[in-house]
Order: structure tokens, then C-alpha cells, then sequence
């Protein structure tokens, strides 16, 4: 074989032979090293168990108190309206916005000289009409007294007896009776007095301002007592002893106690009151029912619960035994608990809502005193399910559980 041949064939076998036995051996070795290999242990996996927090029901005696707020509106407020027309001549200095006046207190004078001629003219028609009566009455006696002498038979004719015209002259006087009594009282009207103890809300006249019958004169609200009109769910009615359609009764012990509060200069402050009753219907655009606050002496305390103010109120409502407050976030789905047992599985159970507060709410019925209610938010409940529980309401503490176990 030639050089050039030689060269050709070791070029044929490094192209060729070289490759596919290189590739042998590789393939070879790989089956050799899958044979030879320890298969790897088998560890079964873990299941995590979700830690969770828990409140443990207790039942109880509990009052229920609906909070709602409103204003506060004198109980008597009045406009008083001049009711003899003249010229205003006296003012009261008491008569301003904000100073405590009493009643029966004279506030404003009326000039009174022509209601004092009205009273003279009438005592004057007074005794013109008993004269005449007792002309009258003179007459009828007279004739009586011929007609007896006459010796007629029968009765008197009355118009002898003059009996009409004594009729008129009793009616005359009357008349003139009554027109006394009705200048006596104009004459007492020029004298405006204050119609019950209260505060002057604001003055709408002046000295030397002409009146007229219906003018109005000032304003006046009443410090006895004040009210607060507050609107409250109709749900809630039923938790509240509300009194009857009638008077409120003088003792006030058995009306509903409603706590009042607002901030005033800077403070918290509180009064005390009852409800008194409820109004004769339900608000068509809210759908709420409006209960009445009362407030006794209002301005008794420092400070005074002033008409106007802005407040909350808590009405106190029904005692009631057994039954369990829980926190808010232990419902689910409006009406259900998740329950968690002694070997800390998870329980779905449906409550009875007897009222629902802003952070619990109030349950009557479906679980038992001890029992432990789910506070954690667990995507997926499923019955039956293993959790581990921190302490109390999720307070740092012992767990219990662990890894769930085969």
C-alpha cells in the first residue's frame, strides 16, 4: 500500500471507526453507572398544621345598648306675639339672647293709656245697664200692682208685666259686664310676661316699635327640661322596654336609662336621661324608628346640655341571661362559628344573632359555655380539619397540637 493510500484509510478511520467507538463506550459506561446506583430512601412528606387563635365562649347576664346619636331640642320653646296693638315703652333689661328670665316675669310694657280709657267707657256702660234693669224691674212692679187692683181674671200679660224689656236690660248688662272684663284684660296684656321659666332665645322688637295684634315679640325656650330625638334600627325595638302610647309616668325608674355624651371645650362630658317615647311612625327614607330622650334639669350641671348640641347616646336596654358576647370576627357567612374540639379539630356550627355590635356581637343560641370559637381567617375550612392554638384571643402562650400524625 502506497503513502497516499495509507494516509486515506487513518483519515477513514479518525472520520468513521473513531466517533462510533467513542460513543460505545460512552453509552456502555452510562448503563453501567444506572445499574451500579443505591436507589435514594423514600421520606414521606410533612403536613404543616395551621396555628390558629380561639376565643373560649362564656356565657353571661348582658344588657343590651344600641348606640345612636341626635340634637338637642329645648322641650318648650315658644314665640311670643304681642296681643294689644300700641307703642312699646318699657324693655326689660333680661330681655336679651341667653339670660335666664322666670315665670310670670314682665318682659315688655305696651302703652296702656288707651286701654285704660277702654276700661272707664265700660265701667260707665256698666251702670247705664244696671239703671236701666232697675227702671225695668220698677216698672214691671208698678204694673203688677195695677193690674192687681184692676181685680182681672187670668194671669198678667207678660208685656204688661214688662218681662221683654227686662230680659234686654238683664242681657244689656251683661254685655256691658263682659266688655269690663275684656278691657280689664287688654289692659293686663300690655304687660308681657314670660310664660315659663326658661331662656330668652332672641329679641325681635325694640323700644318705641308700634305692635299690632300677632306681631311678633321674642323668643323664648324652656330650661325644665330638654329632648333628643334619636333614631334607632327597627331590629333593635325589641331589645328596648319602650313605654306606652300614654304620659310618661311621674316615676321614671322604669323608663329606658339613655347615657348622653359629646365633647364640649376640649372635655368629654355626660348626662343622664330616659327614654320617654317613640314617635308615631316609621321615617320612609331611612326605615328607622325615632325614640325620645328626655333630660330632667338640664342646666343643673356644669356644663348645661344646650339645645343645639350635637350627641351620642347609649340607650340600655333588656337584661338578659345566657347568652354569649363573642368577638366579630368569629362569624362567618352572617350566621356561623367554627369550633375547635378538645383534639383540636375544627367544627363548623350555625348561632342564633341576637345582635350585632360593632367589634361582637351577641349569640343566643348554638354553642356551649367552654367551648373554643376560631378567631383566624383559614381559607379553606374543612370538617374535621387539625389545627394548633395559640393561647386566649391569640395571646403568646403554649401550643397546643403539632404535626398531624398519620
Amino acid at each position: 500500500m502506497t503513502e497516499p493510500e495509507k494516509r486515506s484509510a487513518f483519515s477513514l478511520f479518525l472520520a468513521w471507526v473513531l466517533p462510533v467507538l467513542v460513543l460505545g463506550i460512552g453509552v456502555f459506561g452510562t448503563i453501567l453507572l444506572i445499574n451500579s446506583r443505591t436507589p435514594p430512601k423514600r421520606i414521606p412528606p410533612k403536613k404543616l398544621v395551621p396555628l390558629v387563635r380561639f376565643h373560649t365562649a362564656q356565657a353571661k347576664e348582658h344588657t343590651f345598648k344600641i348606640s345612636t346619636n341626635g340634637t338637642v331640642q329645648a322641650a318648650h320653646e315658644s314665640s311670643i306675639v304681642a296681643l294689644v296693638p300700641g307703642q312699646i315703652e318699657w324693655i326689660s333689661k333680661k330681655l336679651e339672647a341667653g339670660l335666664k328670665v322666670h315665670k310670670g316675669e314682665v318682659l315688655i310694657k305696651i302703652d296702656p293709656r288707651d286701654f285704660r280709657t277702654q276700661i272707664e267707657a265700660a265701667k260707665a256702660g256698666v251702670a247705664k245697664a244696671q239703671r236701666r234693669l232697675a227702671e225695668e224691674k220698677k216698672e214691671a212692679q208698678l204694673a203688677l200692682e195695677e193690674w192687681k187692683r184692676s181685680k182681672q181674671k187670668g194671669e198678667p200679660d207678660p208685656l204688661l208685666l214688662r218681662t221683654p224689656q227686662i230680659a234686654e236690660a238683664r242681657a244689656d248688662l251683661n254685655a256691658a259686664r263682659n266688655n269690663l272684663e275684656q278691657a280689664q284684660r287688654n289692659l293686663e296684656r300690655t304687660q308681657v310676661k314670660a310664660p315659663f321659666e326658661g331662656i330668652i332665645d332672641s329679641r325681635l322688637v325694640d323700644l318705641g316699635t308700634w305692635v299690632g295684634p300677632g306681631t311678633p315679640l321674642f323668643r323664648i325656650f324652656s330650661t325644665d327640661a330638654v329632648e333628643v330625638r334619636l333614631p334607632v334600627r327597627t331590629e333593635d325595638l325589641a331589645w328596648i322596654d319602650l313605654p306606652s302610647n300614654g304620659p310618661a309616668p311621674v316615676e321614671r325608674t322604669s323608663l329606658p336609662r339613655v347615657r348622653l355624651s359629646t365633647q364640649f371645650a376640649g372635655k368629654e362630658v355626660w348626662w343622664e336621661g330616659h327614654i320617654v317615647r317613640m314617635e308615631g311612625k316609621i321615617d320612609p327614607k331611612s326605615r328607622m324608628a325615632h325614640l325620645i330622650a328626655r333630660v330632667e334639669e338640664p342646666f343643673a350641671k356644669a356644663p348645661p346640655l344646650f339645645p343645639g348640641l350635637f350627641v351620642r347616646a347609649r340607650i340600655h336596654g333588656r337584661r338578659v341571661a345566657e347568652v354569649f358576647e363573642i368577638p366579630r370576627m368569629a362569624i362567618q357567612e352572617e350566621r356561623f362559628v367554627t369550633v375547635i374540639d378538645s383534639e383540636n379539630r375544627l367544627h363548623r356550627k350555625r348561632v342564633e344573632i341576637l345582635k350585632k355590635n360593632r367589634d361582637s356581637v351577641i349569640i343566643g343560641s348554638g354553642i356551649q359555655a367552654g367551648q373554643r370559637l376560631l378567631l383566624s381567617f383559614i381559607e379553606t375550612v374543612v370538617e374535621g380539619m387539625k389545627v394548633r392554638t395559640t393561647g386566649e384571643g391569640g395571646a403568646p402562650g403554649e401550643t397546643n397540637g403539632g404535626e398531624e400524625k398519620k
